[in-house]
C-alpha cells in the first residue's frame, strides 16, 4: 500500500514544483510506516507556507522593478532608462506639434474675423444715409451652432458667435443707442449684448425718456424693459409705447441680476425690448405684440380670440392690465383695461394681416407694438 501511495504521488508531482518539493521532503523510502493522514497534513502545511513565501517574493520583485533602484544601478545607461527617455521625448514632440496647430488655427480665425469686419463696413457704405434697420435672425445663429460636431459645447459656440455678431453690427450700424437705466446695470449689459461693446450707448432716466430720444431722432434705438420673470409684463413700458409710433424691433434677455439691490439673494431675469422708428423685417421666427381694448359686452374677448384661432395663429400670451389715463387716447378713466397679446408670426404674414382687420372691427382700441424675434 505504501509503495503504491508513493508511486501515485510521484506521478502527480510533475507540473507542480511546490508539490514536488513537498513530496520529496515528506515522503521518502523510510516513511512507509507513517500514517497516511499524518503525511497529508504535513504536505498541506508545507504547501501553505511555500505559497505565502512565493507570493512575498513576487511582490518584492514587482516593487523593485517599479522603484528607482534599477535606474540608479544602471546609471541612466540601461535599456529601461533609454525606453523611458524615448517615451518622454515622444510626448513632448507631440505637444509641440499640437500647439503649433493651435497657433495656426488662431491665425486663420483672426484672418476670418478681419474679413467679416471688412464686409460689415461695406454694408455700412452701401446703406448710405438710409435709416438704419436692425436685422435680427436668431434662426441663423441656432442653425450655425447646430452645424457644430459637438467638440465645442453648443453654449460656448452660441456665446462666441453672439459676440461676433454684436461686434460686426457696431461696424455695420454705427448708431446711437439709449437705454433706460444706470451705466453698468442690467439694461446697459443688455444693450452691449445686442449692439456690441464698442457701440455708442447712453443711459437715460426711465422708459419714457428713452423712447422720446428715438422719437426725436436723437437716437436710433432704445433699450427698455418689457418683461420680468417675477412680475410679468412691465406695464409702464407698454403704456409708453402705446403713446408713440415707435415699434419693437428686437428683444434681448439680460443676465441675472439682484431683484432687490438693497439686500437679499434673489435673482431676476429681465427681457428688454429694442425699440426703433422702423418696423423689423421678417425672419421666419417672429413674435408680434399687440394691445387692444374690447367693448364691455358678453363674449367680446372671445370674438377677438376666435379670429386668430380660425386662421391657425398660435396665441403665445394674453394678459390684461388696467390702463392708466393717457391724454389723447380712449383711456381717460381708471376702469379701462388693456389686453396685451403676443402671437406667433410677423405682422406682414397673411394670416395676421387678415386677423388684424377683423380685430380692429371688433375692438374699441387696437395697436400693433411690433414684430421681433426672441
Amino acid at each position: 500500500m505504501s509503495s503504491s501511495g508513493k508511486s501515485s504521488s510521484s506521478r502527480r508531482a510533475p507540473g507542480n514544483s511546490v508539490a514536488s518539493r513537498a513530496i520529496a521532503a515528506f515522503i521518502g523510502p523510510d516513511d512507509a510506516d507513517v500514517p497516511s493522514a499524518r503525511r497529508k497534513r504535513s504536505i498541506s502545511a508545507y504547501l501553505a507556507v511555500s505559497s505565502v513565501r512565493s507570493a512575498r517574493e513576487s511582490v518584492t520583485a514587482t516593487e523593485y522593478r517599479n522603484s528607482d533602484e534599477p535606474r540608479r544601478r544602471c546609471h541612466g545607461q540601461g535599456a529601461c532608462c533609454r525606453l523611458t527617455s524615448s517615451l518622454v521625448s515622444d510626448r513632448r514632440r507631440a505637444s509641440v506639434e499640437l500647439l503649433q496647430q493651435v497657433a495656426k488655427l488662431d491665425a486663420q480665425i483672426l484672418a476670418a474675423l478681419d474679413h467679416r469686419a471688412r464686409i460689415s463696413r461695406k454694408l455700412r457704405e452701401l446703406r448710405g444715409d438710409d435709416a438704419p434697420q436692425l436685422r435680427s435672425d436668431p434662426g441663423a445663429l441656432h442653425e450655425l451652432v447646430a452645424r457644430g460636431h459637438g467638440d465645442m459645447p453648443a453654449e460656448s459656440l452660441e456665446g462666441i458667435f453672439r459676440e461676433i455678431f454684436a461686434a460686426c453690427l457696431a461696424l455695420e450700424l454705427p448708431v446711437k443707442v439709449v437705454y433706460a437705466g444706470l451705466e453698468g446695470g442690467a439694461a446697459h449689459e443688455a444693450a452691449r449684448a445686442r449692439f456690441g461693446k464698442t457701440a455708442d450707448l447712453t443711459a437715460v432716466e426711465g422708459t419714457p425718456a428713452a423712447l422720446e430720444e428715438v422719437a426725436r431722432r436723437r437716437a436710433e434705438f432704445a433699450v427698455v424693459p418689457i418683461e420680468t420673470k417675477r412680475e410679468g409684463i412691465v406695464q409702464p413700458t407698454i403704456l409708453a409705447l402705446v403713446a408713440t409710433d415707435l415699434k419693437i424691433v428686437s428683444a434681448v434677455e439680460s443676465p441675472a441680476n439682484p431683484a432687490n439691490p438693497g439686500g437679499g439673494d434673489a435673482l431676476e431675469r429681465v427681457r428688454y425690448a429694442i425699440v426703433g422708428a422702423r418696423p423689423s423685417s421678417r425672419t421666419g421666427e417672429d413674435t408680434t405684440a399687440l394691445v387692444f381694448n374690447v367693448p364691455d359686452t358678453p363674449g367680446a374677448l372671445l370674438d377677438v380670440l376666435r379670429q386668430f384661432a380660425e386662421r391657425g395663429v398660435n396665441l403665445l400670451r394674453i394678459q390684461s392690465q388696467p390702463a392708466q389715463p393717457l391724454q389723447g387716447t380712449l383711456f381717460l378713466n381708471d376702469w379701462t383695461y388693456l389686453f396685451f397679446v403676443e402671437v406667433a408670426g410677423h405682422t406682414t404674414d397673411r394670416p395676421l394681416v387678415t386677423a388684424f382687420e377683423e380685430v380692429k372691427r371688433l375692438t374699441k382700441f387696437f395697436k400693433v407694438l411690433g414684430s421681433y424675434s426672441l
